[in-house]
């Protein structure tokens, strides 16, 4: 390896220490504070950035110094996964959710945009039919006056009043 490339090992391996207490504090930060200013957020991702630099930095020259490529994976897969971009990841599962229930709104708003044309159809045909409605309301009447009658009065007194009507109710005869 030559010189420059050792002096940049050597810097990144000094700086690894501060780097991890930065992403300490970056984590602790953003789970407690939840900014809402861009320029926070920006100052965060920003930090976050640098500090996965210096890790994939020091994962490069780990790969380089290892023996073989078995060995690399035994010896540095908790380096690996600390380089993976989970934020990236993440947030390309929460686009996909958003886009999910994106989906789902427009699906509602179908729905309902679909369930008024059909009651604006179903209200036309009313409509339409208001005039047959009309002619049904005789019905109600026809039976208003038939009640006033009289002639109901005295066949409901005879059915309902009638006691030889209740008197053979219920019993049975039994020839012997």
């Amino acid at each position: 390896m030559n010189k420059f490339f050792k002096k940049i090992k050597l810097a990144v391996n000094k700086m690894m220490p501060f780097a991890l207490i930065i992403l300490f504090f970056l984590i602790v930060l953003e789970l407690t504070l939840h900014p809402k200013d861009h320029t926070i957020k920006f100052i965060f991702e920003f930090l976050d950035a640098v500090v996965i630099e210096l890790f994939v930095i020091d994962l490069i020259y780990s790969y380089i110094g290892s023996k073989d490529i078995r060995f690399f994976f035994k010896n540095y897969w908790l380096d690996i996964i600390a380089v993976l971009p989970f934020g990236l990841i993440f947030r390309f599962a929460e686009s996909f959710f958003l886009i999910g229930i994106e989906a789902e709104r427009m699906l509602i708003g179908q729905k309902m945009l679909h369930e008024v044309t059909q009651s604006e159809k179903m209200l036309k045909f009313v409509s339409e039919l208001s005039k047959e409605v009309r002619l049904l309301r005789f019905i109600p009447r026809t039976i208003d006056w038939v009640k006033n009658t009289n002639l109901y009065s005295k066949l409901h007194d005879y059915f309902y009043y009638n006691e030889t009507r209740y008197e053979t109710s219920g019993k049975y005869n039994y020839k012997k």
